[in-house]
């Protein structure tokens, strides 16, 4: 479930997410969500266009770039910076949603072409754009393992290489909310996984 990401979230990286959350406003949203309709169950570049700050000592600097990288991709999408985005993507790109009847269909881009075609059915997903540009502040921990991910992205473990980290990053939204596996390493974004829960207001 979404929200057991977020515990998930606030559990591993307390501190992280004590920085972050400020006013606790966004903590509230969190709390949102038992009764809500969940819907869930390019060629590689010479130069990535998304910059990493460099890892502390006791930090992996692998999975420090990884993770700053998963962050400025999401980014690029809310942006609809399209050329960015294509040079900070590589293929195969793997793409995956928990939505039954999600927009974009699950793929593995192998080629140019249907990595372009992915990429413009996730910017054309007005929803997800819009939660994308109203959250510059969006909650995530740094690159993690495939064992500690979300119990609804498990079964695509398959899919992350032996060099690429999987970065968890939620944008919380007023009517929908995504929780985002981006599978990263220091040279791009090789696949998302994507979450959606839709929020209950009175």
């Amino acid at each position: 479930m979404a929200l057991e990401a977020r515990a998930l979230v606030t559990a591993k990286f307390p501190l992280l997410v004590s920085l972050t959350l400020g006013s606790g406003a966004l903590l509230s949203a969190w709390a949102l969500g038992d009764g809500c309709n969940r819907l869930s169950e390019a060629a590689p570049a010479a130069h990535s266009p998304l910059a990493a700050d460099p890892a502390t000592d006791d930090e992996d600097p692998k999975a420090v770039a990884a993770s700053k990288i998963a962050f400025a991709w999401l980014a690029l999408l809310g942006k609809h910076d399209t050329a960015n985005l294509v040079a900070g993507t590589r293929v195969p790109f793997v793409f995956r949603d928990a939505e039954r009847k999600a927009k974009c269909k699950n793929v593995v881009a192998a080629t140019a072409d249907q990595l372009t075609a992915t990429l413009k059915c996730l910017l054309d997903d007005r929803p997800l754009a819009e939660v994308l540009k109203a959250n510059s502040d969006p909650q995530g921990g740094p690159a993690t393992t495939r064992d500690l991910l979300p119990s609804w992205a498990e079964k695509w473990t398959k899919y992350i290489g032996p060099k690429v980290y999987p970065v968890l990053i939620i944008y919380t939204g007023d009517r929908a909310s995504f929780d985002f596996v981006v599978l990263a390493s220091a040279d791009g974004v090789h696949g998302l996984f994507k979450y959606t829960s839709h929020e209950c207001h009175d």
